[in-house]
């Protein structure tokens, strides 16, 4: 029983290295990958590095998103809106063509100017794949094709969770609703 535990061991032991040799090369590929997305995703300084030790488990993803900062460790230094345009930066390179993409709020933490760049990130991927985001801003609601209102009903001690395909006029009386106005 011990020689085949050891043998299990040598080989678990010769699979990790090999993962750790293969994530070695891709890294810098893919944090350059990333830095360019994060680039367009409204973050124009941001830094992006992805650095791999010598332990199978020992990967760290360093990051700036500010001119004149070091890259930190991205969990010490990233807002919420930063990680959600890494999260989405990722994705776009990491998903083929024939994936579904599921976002929900995608654009937290991010002001107008940017969710307006999100929602037209979020429509050329759909181009080649599914996309389905769950959103608040109108900027990026705007940029679907179809439309749904998800809804939560509160009764007493129960809630139901409606979903409705919004029409044309529909869309725009839920946009005027997301932003505060009254028909």
């Amino acid at each position: 029983m011990g020689a085949r535990l050891n043998q299990i061991k040598q080989k678990n032991q010769a699979l990790a290295e090999k993962i750790t040799k293969k994530r070695k090369e891709a890294a810098i590929p893919f944090a350059s990958n990333v830095l360019l997305e994060l680039k367009s995703l409204n973050i124009p300084h941001a830094k992006f590095e992805i650095r791999v030790g010598d332990s199978f488990d020992d990967v760290h993803f360093l990051f700036s998103a500010n001119a004149g900062l070091d890259m930190t460790s991205l969990e010490q230094c990233a807002s919420g809106g930063e990680i959600s345009r890494l999260l989405l930066a990722i994705k776009t390179i990491l998903f083929d063509g024939n994936s579904c993409l599921v976002f929900d709020e995608i654009d937290s933490n991010v002001g107008g100017q940017t969710a307006a760049i999100l929602g037209e990130k979020l429509k050329r991927l759909s181009v080649r794949r599914q996309v389905i985001c769950v959103t608040h801003f109108v900027q990026v609601a705007k940029c679907a094709t179809d439309h749904f209102l998800v809804a939560k009903i509160e009764k007493e001690d129960d809630a139901l969770t409606t979903i409705v395909k919004l029409d044309p006029a529909s869309k725009e009386k839920e946009y005027n609703r997301m932003l505060g106005k009254s028909l």
